[in-house]
């Protein structure tokens, strides 16, 4: 592994996000382009949403003038990312519905499978895995939107992701996309440098969570793509899953839940995992880092385990962070609750009684 590359990547990167970051917070606040208040939101101040702007400029400058890429190079894929940039950010301002936003990441993710990135079912049926693919990178797209809901959250997910992807791939021998995934990881935390906390200055909004999971996705494929061809692929699978294991879990189970209530799956609530934590007992930068603490954790074993533990403990550790706002939960509740009367007040009530009967 390069690691002299990966630290230029990696900080050329970080040094044209967080440089542009005030440039496009300043334009959104002078024409009014922030995010509006409701009952799910928590700040009450005015705040950018097209955050992912500059996380995309960032990474795309770094990238397309440095490694100057040709048109057929793999790296191209995240070239991609641009049209659901365009369009999350018309989104963040006009809201765009469902349907145009699902159509149009299925048409990239059938590019994706043509470029071959590819996620392979079964060998020569290309039907099935085009259609594995197209649902793997739709997961993937809204697992990360949806898990971007608290300060620091997704960035902090993407950031390690594409740290531990880019290791990876390096590794392997893919060191055009590991490079795109150090620049990737410097421009996320560009973006963080404004972002976490307890009051923002920026956030991602659509425009940049959905291309962090198309991003995401990519780097999952390129992973598959470069798996040693001498062992089963199959052994990878448990190791790449825990990267993206806390955003996977989440939306299957917000999505479930929400069906089971006869609602659309993509209906707004709180009832993601890091909303668990937040609305019983954790602060946002809390939350945020036992959820991305517990992903490097999850990856780190899962990287020296046999393979024969690899997807047990993976499997398990997925569950964890549910099991502790659970138990959080319960705590919570065990509390003796707060006696109606104040100590004091319950004191000089019974005194002024007392004075009364002697009287």
């Amino acid at each position: 592994m390069d690691f002299v590359s990966a630290i230029a990547f990696f900080s050329i990167a970080f040094i044209s996000s967080a440089g542009l970051m005030p440039i496009v917070i300043k334009y959104a606040r002078e024409k009014g382009l922030t995010e509006e208040n409701n009952a799910r939101k928590t700040h009450r101040e005015k705040v950018s949403n097209l955050g992912g702007t500059s996380i995309f400029a960032g990474c795309a400058l770094t990238v397309f003038f440095i490694l100057q890429p040709d048109t057929g190079s793999p790296v191209m894929a995240f070239a991609l990312g641009l049209p659901l940039l365009l369009l999350g950010i018309l989104d963040d301002i006009f809201k765009v519905g469902i349907t145009t936003r699902l159509v149009l990441q299925s048409v990239l993710a059938a590019v994706l499978f043509e470029m071959g990135f590819q996620f392979v079912l079964f060998e020569g049926v290309w039907l099935i895995n085009l259609a594995a693919t197209v649902l793997m990178v739709l997961v993937l797209i809204n697992a990360y939107n949806f898990i971007d809901g608290i300060n620091g959250l997704a960035g902090g997910l993407g950031l390690v992701g594409s740290i531990f992807f880019g290791y990876l791939l390096t590794s392997k021998g893919a060191t055009e996309i590991g490079l795109v995934c150090f620049a990737y990881a410097g421009s996320l935390l560009g973006f963080l440098s404004f972002n976490f906390g307890k009051k923002a200055k920026i956030f991602m909004g659509d425009n940049g969570s959905t291309v962090m999971g198309f991003f995401m996705a990519i780097m999952v494929l390129a992973n598959m793509q470069h798996s040693d061809s001498s062992t089963n692929e199959v052994a990878d699978w448990p190791l790449l899953l825990s990267v993206v294991a806390i955003p996977i879990t989440d939306i299957f189970k917000v999505a479930l839940f929400r069906v089971l209530r006869q609602e659309s799956p993509f209906q707004a609530d709180r009832t993601h995992i890091h909303h668990l934590l937040t609305d019983r007992a954790l602060s946002h930068p809390a939350a945020c880092g036992v959820l991305v603490g517990w992903t490097i954790l999850t990856m780190v074993v899962c990287n020296y385990l046999p393979e024969v533990l690899q997807w047990q403990f993976v499997l398990s550790a997925t569950s964890m962070p549910y099991l502790l706002a659970l138990g959080i939960s319960l705590v919570k509740n065990l509390r003796p609750a707060p006696a109606s009367v104040p100590a004091q007040e319950r004191t000089t009530l019974h005194n002024l009684q007392a004075n009364s009967a002697s009287a």
